[in-house]
């Protein structure tokens, strides 16, 4: 019986650690995974074969800010610069466009596709108020960063304080 019970233990912990890698996979990357909606069914499936391309992708994101901004920093590759729409609605910065399927070849089989395409909208929360109007943002190596100053109610200044 003390076998048994020793499995059992170790089976137990190794479900335990699974199940938290799978929760803290899904609290990281819950806002990441974002939707594509193809514009036609036959665009992006024509040389797939059996295998549809993907209607999910994770876009990664890093948030940071310094004084004088917020840094949005999104990882999405295999796009250009004029394929994004950048605002901000409320306290998100929304990137959207459209990855467009880029196939040399058209007459090859796929087995396999993972790659997404299509529409999609992703909001990331920004951490404090920013001045949208003064925004700047690049796009290189499949990087999209974007630079939003802080609005002037949200940068902070020192207060001295006066002696008598």
């Amino acid at each position: 019986m003390r076998t048994y019970d020793q499995i059992r233990h170790i089976l137990g912990n190794a479900v335990d650690s699974a199940a938290e890698g799978w929760q803290h996979l899904l609290n990281v990357a819950q806002h990441a995974v974002t939707r594509f909606k193809p514009v036609s069914d036959t665009n992006a499936d024509a040389t797939a074969g059996p295998y549809k391309a993907s209607r999910w992708a994770l876009l990664a994101a890093e948030v940071h800010e310094n004084d004088d901004a917020v840094c949005v920093r999104l990882e999405i590759p295999g796009m250009e610069a004029k394929d994004f729409d950048i605002r901000v609605n409320n306290q998100f910065l929304v990137v959207s466009g459209e990855k467009h399927v880029s196939r040399e070849h058209e007459n090859k089989h796929y087995h396999l596709v993972e790659c997404a395409y299509g529409q999609f909208e992703r909001w990331v929360p920004l951490p404090r108020d920013v001045d949208e109007n003064k925004a700047k943002a690049s796009y290189k190596n499949g990087i999209l960063q974007v630079i939003l100053p802080k609005s002037a109610t949200t940068v902070h200044k020192t207060i001295k304080i006066e002696s008598d």
